[in-house]
Parts: C-alpha cells; sequence; structure tokens
C-alpha cells in the first residue's frame, strides 16, 4: 500500500452502504432484478414474492447477497480459516483502525477520515455528490416497503454487521479527529464548500484550461462508474486513455 500511496501508513481502504439500498441500487444499474424509478412498488413486491426471495439466494454476481462482505474478505486472510473466521478479522480491523472503510451515507464525514489517514491534496478530497441518504423502515412509503427493506437487511447479516460497524469506527475517528464539535462542523461545511465550487467549475460545459478540464474529466469519471451510458460516452470520446496517459505522465 505504501508504494502506491507512501501515506497510506499500512491502512487499508474500501466502501460500504446499507445493504437494502446497495441492492436496490445494484437491481438498478445491472439490470438483474426488477425495478423501477418511477414506481417503487415495483422492487419491493419482487423481494416479498418466492420468485424473489429463491433470485436472491441464489448467485448472481454483484447481486449476491453480503456482496460486500465477501469483496472485502476476498480469498481470506488466511485461506485455511472459512469466511466467517476471516470476516471476523476484518471486523476487529476496522473497530481497530486497521480497515478504514468509508461509509456511503456519510460521505463528507468520511472524506474526513480518508484525509486523516491518506492525507491527499485538498482538491482530491472533493467529489460530484449524488446525495445518497440513509433509510430505516420509518421513513419508506408503505407498509409493504418496509418489510422490503427489513427482508434486504435480514438476508445480508454479514454486510449488515460490516455495515454497522464501519459507522462505529466513523464516530470513534470523527471524536478523536475533533473533540470540539465545532471543529468538525467546520471542517465538513469547508469540504461541502469545496465540493459545491467543484460543482460550479465543472457543470459548466466548456471549461477554458487544459488542465482544470482534465480534472474536471476525471472527477466526473469517478462519479460515471454509477452510470453505464456515461461511462461509454467517457471511453468512446477517448477520455479515459487520455486521463490514464496523463496520470501515468504526472
Amino acid at each position: 500500500m505504501e508504494v502506491v500511496v507512501p501515506s497510506a501508513r499500512g491502512v487499508l481502504l474500501s466502501i460500504v452502504r446499507d445493504p437494502a439500498t446497495k441492492m436496490q441500487s445494484a437491481c438498478n444499474f445491472y439490470k438483474c432484478c426488477p425495478f423501477d424509478y418511477n414506481n417503487s412498488t415495483v422492487w419491493d413486491s419482487y423481494v416479498l414474492s418466492d420468485r424473489g426471495k429463491n433470485f436472491f439466494f441464489g448467485t448472481h454476481g454483484m447481486c449476491s447477497l453480503d456482496k460486500s462482505s465477501r469483496e472485502i474478505v476476498g480469498s481470506g486472510l488466511d485461506p485455511a480459516k472459512p469466511f466467517e473466521g476471516n470476516f471476523e478479522e476484518v471486523i476487529h480491523r476496522v473497530r481497530s483502525g486497521k480497515f478504514l472503510v468509508l461509509v456511503m451515507e456519510r460521505m463528507l464525514e468520511s472524506m474526513l477520515a480518508f484525509a486523516d489517514v491518506y492525507q491527499p491534496h485538498p482538491l482530491d478530497l472533493a467529489f460530484l455528490s449524488k446525495k445518497i441518504q440513509p433509510r430505516t423502515g420509518k421513513d419508506t412509503t408503505s407498509v409493504q416497503a418496509a418489510e422490503a427493506w427489513r427482508l434486504m437487511r435480514e438476508w445480508n447479516p454479514f454486510d449488515v454487521q460490516l455495515h454497522g460497524a464501519a459507522n462505529a469506527a466513523l464516530d470513534e475517528k470523527m471524536k478523536a479527529m475533533f473533540p470540539n464539535a465545532g471543529a468538525k462542523e467546520k471542517a465538513l461545511l469547508q469540504l461541502a464548500s469545496l465540493n459545491q465550487v467543484l460543482y460550479s467549475v465543472c457543470s459548466h460545459k466548456v471549461v477554458s484550461f487544459r488542465e482544470l478540464a482534465e480534472w474536471c474529466q476525471d472527477k466526473l469519471l469517478d462519479n460515471a462508474l454509477r452510470n453505464l451510458m456515461e461511462w461509454k460516452q467517457f471511453a468512446r470520446g477517448g477520455t479515459v486513455t487520455a486521463l490514464v496517459a496523463h496520470a501515468c505522465v504526472n
């Protein structure tokens, strides 16, 4: 890790999201199961149906249950141990700070934690936000929707535990970094303001300075990974190749 990012100090990095919203997003992005932004009952009904249950308890790539946990554990810290044993070691390392696991619903705080560990340039912390919000059964629109959220979390026990451990570790990290609540709010406001500057600058279709244009494209590519159509458009335009070459030269 230190070879790639000298300031990382041996801390590995990943990111997690509420398993219910993550699976819903996977169904939409990878088209592996029914989802309709304009009709939320489509996904809710599918989750509650026998057909949906049979699907989710199968193996379906990015739409598999406990996907985040299994990706982070990977082939195992110790190949001789079962997945469960290696997972407990991952949870221990998350809680101890040896693994930095960001929380997508708390991106501003997560990026402050990332900055403390990896020491990047302030401009590298700015990101184009999709404004992903935490969701619970209480804020869903119907009993059916609440039950769908509950079931999806129940079916992803390892991802739920990892998400909880990451949130708890982030809470402790924020307390350690900002003993004064006012200092934390100031840092969050500064990063939010930097994000707004990024949006204001990069939202223009024409950016006059080449270096700035490349930087904006780099930020857009980070975001475009959630939108396959945008990614393909960047690739067709040669932006991906150009950015890789630019990164290698610089």
